[in-house]
């Protein structure tokens, strides 16, 4: 008997008896033991998360941790298994199917698990036949800009976002929180060259007379200018490639409007689990959470970050939705860029995935020459600081945080088994020695 049976008995057993019996409390531990993704338990006291180590039958001797423990075995944790199991980010193309094929399998199996699932409250079946239909919209995008039929494919994708929009509330769900931002109202951008120094214009999107230069992006089309920024200084160097250091300049964007609309690509497996777990011990009387929304939602975010099989390719098939999705946003929304997890990093963890979100702003206005202005008027833009600069300030205390830890991120692996605090790495340095200087300027 599987986990979800036995809760299924437990929640019955409950609402029938008012003693707590020996009997409920072991079949309560056999239940938290099988479960892949636990529940956490804080305690009362010191507000503290509880070791699952520590965790005995007599834990369950209270009755609203069976009760916390009923509703997340029957409610979250077959989904979110499914989530952590089955919706991966990055997708991975490792064979020599065309797009449209590859992901037309991968969402017929995606489609075949959610059948598995159990009906509950938290997950209605009837979604399931609009989130087949919204996955063919996307596959047959790609068939037809495979095919040539660029103006067909946009028409498709189109019609995928009207289902789309038609099945979730998209503001409510997709709408970027920027409260949420690794450190307040800033983000960075980083360039890299051997032989030129940059100023802090340079620092900015390239401008329109050099639009000649701009090659594809995932989220733009050659000769439009974006500016790309990210949520560190080391998603910013893993997105140019891991280039020298020494060549390298790096700029703080503080974010002048804290109103701007973004449009959120960035949830992962392991960062909506995380949310679910802490939060759930306060809220489980509340409404459910619905996984409808982000078993529809995950469709076009997997279909916006698959790794590029090819980067030395001019046309890259990975950029097909992306690049749509943004003309959608300029022509259909409010939106002003989207936010979403760096492909260059294989593995997402509760740890880091804050450390590896990219931003994508595109201009609003077309000009001669220059930047885009209302761009422009968003951010207070660094002068840039280049590695070796950095290096002759490292160890003063401009680069050292304060008695407060200034960045979240603890116990991270860049080598496996070495475990170093972001912010006593190179690059939390730098963003510490950043908003150091960042205080100084106009």
């Amino acid at each position: 008997m599987n986990s979800y049976r036995k809760a299924e008995m437990l929640k019955k057993e409950l609402s029938i008896q008012e003693k707590i019996e020996d009997s409920m409390k072991e079949l309560a531990f056999d239940i938290f033991k099988e479960l892949k993704v636990k529940p956490e338990f804080t305690d009362k006291k010191t507000k503290e998360v509880i070791e699952e180590e520590t965790i005995s039958s007599n834990f369950f001797s209270n009755k609203e941790r069976l009760e916390i423990l009923v509703e997340w075995a029957i409610e979250m944790e077959p989904m979110l298994t499914l989530i952590i199991d089955r919706c991966h980010i990055p997708i991975e193309k490792n064979c020599d199917y065309d797009l449209d094929v590859y992901m037309g399998n991968a969402y017929r199996e995606y489609i075949e698990e959610l059948h598995k699932l159990p009906m509950t409250k938290s997950f209605d079946h009837k979604s399931i036949g609009k989130i087949e239909i919204f996955a063919k919209h996307i596959t047959k995008t790609i068939e037809y800009y495979l095919d040539g039929l660029v103006h067909l494919a946009y028409a498709e994708f189109e019609k995928g976002m009207e289902e789309l929009t038609g099945m979730i509330d998209f503001e409510q769900i997709l709408l970027y929180d920027m409260d949420s931002l690794r450190t307040p109202n800033t983000l960075f951008r980083m360039r890299a060259s051997d032989t030129e120094i940059f100023s802090k214009e340079d620092m900015f999107h390239i401008p329109f007379e050099k639009r000649g230069i701009i090659n594809t992006n995932r989220f733009s089309i050659p000769g439009y200018p974006c500016l790309y920024l990210g949520s560190s200084s080391l998603v910013c160097w893993e997105e140019l490639g891991r280039p020298n250091l020494n060549t390298t300049y790096t700029s703080i964007f503080h974010l002048h409007d804290e109103d701007i609309k973004i449009l959120d690509m960035s949830i992962s497996p392991m960062e909506l689990t995380n949310n679910l777990k802490k939060f759930f011990e306060i809220t489980f009387r509340l409404s459910p959470y619905r996984f409808d929304n982000y078993f529809m939602t995950w469709i076009l975010i997997s279909a916006c970050l698959i790794r590029v099989k090819n980067p030395k390719d001019v046309f890259k098939p990975e950029y097909i939705i992306p690049q749509f999705l943004l003309e959608w946003i300029k022509q259909s929304s409010e939106y002003r860029g989207i936010c979403y997890l760096s492909t260059k990093i294989k593995k997402h963890t509760v740890k880091n995935f804050n450390l590896y979100k990219n931003y994508a702003i595109p201009v609003k206005e077309r000009r001669v020459n220059g930047h885009c202005t209302s761009l422009r008027e968003m951010f207070k833009i660094s002068p840039p600081v280049g590695w070796q600069m950095y290096q002759i300030y490292k160890d003063s205390k401009e680069a050292l945080p304060n008695k407060k830890p200034l960045f979240p991120e603890k116990d991270m692996q860049f080598i496996e088994g070495i475990k170093l605090d972001y912010e006593k790495s190179d690059f939390g340095k730098l963003e510490v020695l950043l908003m150091s200087s960042s205080k100084n300027y106009n």
